[in-house]
Formats: C-alpha cells, sequence, structure tokens
C-alpha cells in the first residue's frame, strides 16, 4: 500500500513537472531515527526550509548503496512512509 502512496505522489510531481514525465519514481526514504525528528525533517523539507543534507559515507558504504550524484532525485516521507516531498541533488562532495 505504501508504494502505491508514492506512485501515486510521484505521477501527480510528475503532472506538475512535465520534464520528469520519463523518470522512473526515485527511492524514498526519510530523515533520523526516530518519528519526531523524521516528521519535522519532512515538514522543513517540504516548506523549502531544509534545503540541505548529507550521507554518511561510512553508513552508505555499510548499506552497499551508490554515492549521490548531480542530478539524483528522492521523495521524503515522514516516518510512516507518507511521501512529503520529492528533492534533487544539486551539489555535492566528499
Amino acid at each position: 500500500m505504501l508504494i502505491n502512496k508514492i506512485e501515486i505522489y510521484w505521477r501527480e510531481f510528475q503532472k506538475e513537472y512535465p520534464t520528469y514525465q520519463q523518470v522512473a519514481v526515485p527511492p524514498y526514504y526519510y530523515f533520523c531515527d526516530n518519528k519526531k525528528d523524521a516528521d519535522e525533517c519532512a515538514e522543513l523539507v517540504r516548506r523549502g526550509i531544509k534545503q540541505a543534507t548529507t550521507h554518511s559515507l561510512s553508513g552508505l558504504q555499510i548499506n552497499e548503496e551508490k554515492l549521490p550524484t548531480i542530478g539524483d532525485l528522492a521523495i521524503v516521507t515522514d516516518w510512516d512512509g507518507a511521501p512529503k516531498a520529492v528533492i534533487k541533488t544539486i551539489k555535492w562532495s566528499l
């Protein structure tokens, strides 16, 4: 059921931003390790107040995830998985 919410949210985003019509649903995740902080961060992102974030290099390595690249998209959710915002990597450094 969560994926349906994400897919619906992505389709609505694509309607508003047609240049992304051919882009597959990006990864989705929440920030932080608890509900209070995850929900607060998602709301700050949604409101445009939080505009920068970073991944832990060791976390990426442990989880065998790729390093971010400019142009990457992601959907930020709240703790319960409700989509709140689409974000795009515009700058990255190690």
